[in-house]
C-alpha cells in the first residue's frame, strides 16, 4: 500500500502511514501479548515441575527456533586446575619409518623423552608477579609435571630435583626470544640456548600450539599423528603438539 500510495502520488504520506498502521493493528489479534504471556508462565511451570529454573523468561519464546545445544563446562562446579596425563614421544626412526597408523597410547609423565622435555620446560610465557610464576594454567603445570625450576629474572629453566629420570646432564635452558602465541598462527615459538654439563651449549627453537598448525611444520609428521591426537581430544583432553629443531 505505501509502494503504491507513494507512486501514485495521489495520497499525502500522513494518510499513508497511517493507513499502513491500521492494516497492521487489523492484522496482529490484540490478544497477542496476553497469550504470549500466559504462554511463557506455562513454559516456567513445567520446566520447574523438572526442576529447571529458568532466570530470564523472556527468552524462552526464542527457544523454539533452537536446533542445536552446546554446553560447556567453566570448571566452577569442579577446578580450574588442569593436571598433565602424560606425553606421547616419536622417535626420530618413527617418524620417517612407522607405517602404523592407529592411535599411540599415552605414556606417563616420567617416560617423557629429553627433547620433549626441554620444550615443556622452556616454550612458555610465565612471568613473575609477586614471588610467584604466573600465566597459562597449561603451562604452569606443564613445568610442574617435569620438575623444571624456572628463574624469571634471568629467563633460565633447570632441571630440578625431582625432574623425569630421562633428562641427561643438563646445565640449564636459557630463553633468548620469545615468539608469543597467536591465535592465527595457533603456535607459539620459544629460541632457547640449551647448555649441557658437558660440551657446548646449541641453539635450538621450540613450538608448541595445536596439532594441526604443528603438523604442517614438521619434516616427517609420523603416521599415527593424527588418530592419536584426536583419539586423545575424544577423550575429553586438551591437545598440545611439541616439536623442536637444533639451529
Amino acid at each position: 500500500v505505501l509502494r503504491v500510495g507513494l507512486q501514485e502520488g495521489k495520497r499525502s504520506q500522513y494518510e499513508l502511514v497511517l493507513r499502513c498502521v491500521l492494516i497492521l493493528t487489523s492484522v496482529v489479534p490484540p490478544e497477542l501479548p496476553m497469550q504470549t504471556a500466559v504462554a511463557v508462565n506455562t513454559a516456567l511451570l513445567a520446566l520447574w515441575k523438572t526442576q529447571i529454573f529458568c532466570t530470564e523468561p523472556f527468552r524462552i519464546p526464542y527457544a523454539g527456533k533452537v536446533e542445536v545445544c552446546l554446553f560447556d563446562k567453566t570448571g566452577t562446579l569442579t577446578t580450574d586446575q588442569l593436571v598433565c596425563t602424560g606425553t606421547i614421544s616419536f622417535s626420530d626412526d618413527e617418524q620417517k619409518n612407522a607405517t602404523e597408523t592407529g592411535p599411540r597410547a599415552v605414556d606417563s609423565v616420567q617416560s617423557t623423552s629429553f627433547e620433549m622435555c626441554v620444550v615443556m620446560g622452556a616454550c612458555h610465557a610465565l612471568v613473575e608477579v609477586g614471588g610467584k610464576l604466573c600465566g597459562d594454567p597449561i603451562e604452569t603445570e606443564s613445568v610442574r609435571a617435569i620438575g623444571w625450576d624456572y628463574n624469571p629474572k634471568g629467563s633460565t629453566c633447570t632441571p630440578g630435583k625431582s625432574a623425569v629420570p630421562n633428562i641427561p646432564k643438563l646445565s640449564s635452558c636459557k630463553i633468548l626470544h620469545r615468539y608469543h602465541f597467536s591465535s592465527k598462527l595457533q603456535r607459539m615459538t620459544v629460541l632457547a640456548k640449551v647448555s649441557p654439563s658437558k660440551g657446548q651449549s646449541s641453539l635450538w627453537a621450540l613450538v608448541k600450539g595445536s596439532p594441526e598448525a604443528v603438523a604442517k611444520l614438521l619434516a616427517h609428521k609420523p603416521a599415527a599423528y593424527d588418530a592419536t591426537y584426536r583419539q586423545m581430544a575424544e577423550n575429553g583432553m586438551r591437545v598440545l603438539a611439541l616439536a623442536y629443531r637444533p639451529l
